[in-house]
């Protein structure tokens, strides 16, 4: 596995040159590992995330999307007429700098419910917000993200924000995946793969996940949450 893509060395996991469970299909991936082995999956990752670094009422908004997301997901799906698949991309292309009309349009559908405008408003205002704190990764994927743009001639703007937003948490995430199976292997866990927010071990594993995710949440100052199914 390697970080990130383009030799930025920025971003998430990757497995490379070789094939694994991370690049097959979903069907087909929980047949193989079914029995065999567990996932220990971050839960809601990124808007979880995003909630603990906000302040004020954008982390309210937040906040509630990751306390409520089944409800709120189903409200979408009938406002919209849509199924789950469909209302759970609306909000991962918010957050990697998509808007509600390009998702209503490109699927033919209604105007979602309001939360969703006040939840894009909050997703633009963490990029605002990491920037004027100088994270010093944020600092990083500013750079890369302005390099991007400007290699696919679509610097237009501040629209670099929402890349750096994206490879900002994707690399969070890379470290907290890498902090968890050195946890991990100290206490004799092998990880068997990785699924971008998600490690695989074998299913007769014992996972203290209570102690993983303090652990984590302690190094990076963000909430993280594992379930391990």
């Amino acid at each position: 596995y390697h970080v990130g893509g383009e030799n930025y060395e920025i971003g998430r996991f990757y497995a490379a040159p070789y094939q694994c469970y991370q690049t097959m299909m979903h069907e087909l991936r929980g047949f193989v590992i079914d029995g065999r082995y567990k996932q220990l999956d971050m839960s809601n990752a990124h808007p979880r995330m995003i909630a603990s670094k906000l302040h004020g009422e954008c982390k309210g908004v937040i906040q509630n999307y990751v306390d409520n997301r089944d409800s709120i997901l189903a409200e979408v799906q009938l406002a919209c007429e849509c199924d789950k698949r469909v209302a759970k991309e609306l909000f991962l292309r918010i957050m990697y700098g998509g808007t509600p009309r390009k998702w209503c349009n490109d699927h033919s559908l209604k105007s979602p419910p309001d939360f969703v405008y006040r939840f894009a408003d909050a997703i633009t205002g963490i990029g605002a917000q990491l920037e004027s704190e100088n994270d010093a990764l944020f600092e990083k994927c500013k750079k890369i993200a302005k390099h991007k743009r400007a290699a696919l001639k679509r610097q237009f703007g501040d629209e670099w924000r929402s890349t750096a937003l994206a490879l900002y948490l994707q690399h969070r995430e890379s470290e907290a995946i890498e902090e968890t199976i050195d946890i991990l292997a100290k206490r004799g866990v092998t990880v068997v793969g990785i699924i971008h927010d998600s490690v695989i071990v074998p299913a007769s594993c014992n996972v203290d996940v209570e102690l993983i995710n303090d652990a984590v949440c302690e190094k990076f100052n963000m909430e993280f949450k594992f379930k391990y199914e």
